[in-house]
């Protein structure tokens, strides 16, 4: 819902597991755009599932019959897009695992070729120590079109 022109959002579940414990997730969110086309956002996200410890193995590990965990519970995202002219605009999203001090960057710029076409680049880059949360995963840049019909 909205608060004033504050964008509000939330979700929670309760999963009942198979082979572990049960557990809860929930996510919380806000944003604003201001009339400069500049729109902030932020979201908090609690995994019940985590390890909540860390284990430099445990993205390594993990196989399609198992779920996916995460080393610490709390994450919290922070947005920032900006519209340069109405057919670019320029993104940066940052991901951090509050407790095991890593985070994860994708800068991103998208252009509007055509009405029916959008062209985009980025690139998804973990920062922080080894064996944390994000570093298992190298660096990725990637080139994406877009096409409406």
């Amino acid at each position: 819902g909205d608060l004033h022109d504050i964008g509000l959002r939330g979700e929670w579940s309760y999963n009942v597991a198979d082979s572990s414990k049960d557990f809860l997730q929930l996510s919380a969110g806000l944003d604003y755009g201001f009339p400069n086309t500049l729109t902030l956002a932020g979201e908090y996200f609690f995994n019940g599932q985590a390890a909540n410890r860390r284990n430099p193995l445990l993205l390594q590990t993990v196989t399609s019959a198992q779920p996916i965990k995460t080393q610490y519970q709390h994450l919290v995202a922070l947005q920032c897009r900006y519209d340069l002219t109405p057919l670019w605009k320029a993104n940066l999203l940052g991901l951090w695992d509050i407790r095991g001090t890593s985070f994860f960057l994708n800068p991103e710029s998208s252009y509007a070729l055509f009405s029916w076409m959008d062209l985009m680049v980025g690139a998804l880059i973990p920062v922080g120590r080894d064996g944390s949360e994000f570093t298992a995963i190298p660096n990725l840049y990637y080139v994406s079109s877009q096409v409406f019909f």
